[in-house]
């Protein structure tokens, strides 16, 4: 950033004109910040991971007791936070991994989704992902929808023509975007402004699970800018 400083003088009979300049220099520090804790529902109890009070075998999509406050504060041009799983270990024929993975059958996996507000009224419906919640944010009514949580190993399914399943497509048209923003604003995916901390709920599809067995994973949430 640079500015100028114009100097004149005037001398009798004749006009002298002499020009000088000053630099100016603003060097703003970046400021790239994220963190996130698990709390309880109904007490807001911080705890170490999250669970479901209550799991239903056959039941469908059930939604964990608890939630996730992230928080985030970037100053960068462009930013976005990403929000996936990294099963590596999952097994090479499981295209979709992401969400819970058996502890002892890296074949089986339980499939999440995730829904974000920075309201601190709770979610509670769930629903298939995709499906519309109506929930009031910062005094606006707003259509969310609960989203399939993505693996960065996710690899395209050839055998369904609808969409690609990959997690580089997903990632690259927005649908693992938790938030973005630029230095003054930051937005929701459904493109309401919102600020931090925000809140995120995860939903789990207990349909089709191998009882008696454990299943684990990590949520990574990565803040992408420019």
């Amino acid at each position: 950033m640079a500015a100028a400083v114009l100097v004149t003088l005037t001398a009798q009979g004749h006009c002298v004109s002499v020009s000088t300049d000053v630099v100016v220099v603003a060097q703003i520090q970046g400021v790239s910040l994220i963190g996130c804790k698990v709390k309880t529902d109904d007490t807001s109890l911080e705890i170490s991971s999250m669970t479901w009070s209550e799991q239903i075998v056959g039941a469908g999509w059930q939604k964990a007791s608890a939630r996730i406050e992230l928080s985030v504060s970037c100053n960068y041009r462009a930013w976005s936070v990403d929000i996936h799983t990294n099963n590596v270990s999952a097994h090479p024929d499981l295209l979709q991994k992401g969400g819970l993975l058996s502890l002892t059958n890296n074949a089986l996996h339980i499939p999440l989704a995730w829904v974000v507000s920075d309201s601190t009224v709770p979610i509670t419906a769930v629903g298939e992902p995709g499906e519309l919640l109506t929930n009031t944010v910062t005094g606006n009514t707003a259509q969310a929808a609960w989203r399939y949580l993505k693996d960065i190993n996710d690899m395209d399914n050839l055998n369904t023509t609808a969409w690609n399943e990959s997690w580089s497509v997903a990632q690259a048209g927005g649908y693992t975007s938790v938030v973005s923003g630029t230095c003054a604003t930051m937005r929701l995916p459904y493109g309401i402004t919102a600020n931090s901390p925000l809140i995120i709920y995860i939903e789990g599809d207990f349909n089709s699970i191998e009882g008696g067995a454990g299943y684990q994973s990590t949520i990574w949430f990565d803040l992408v800018f420019q």
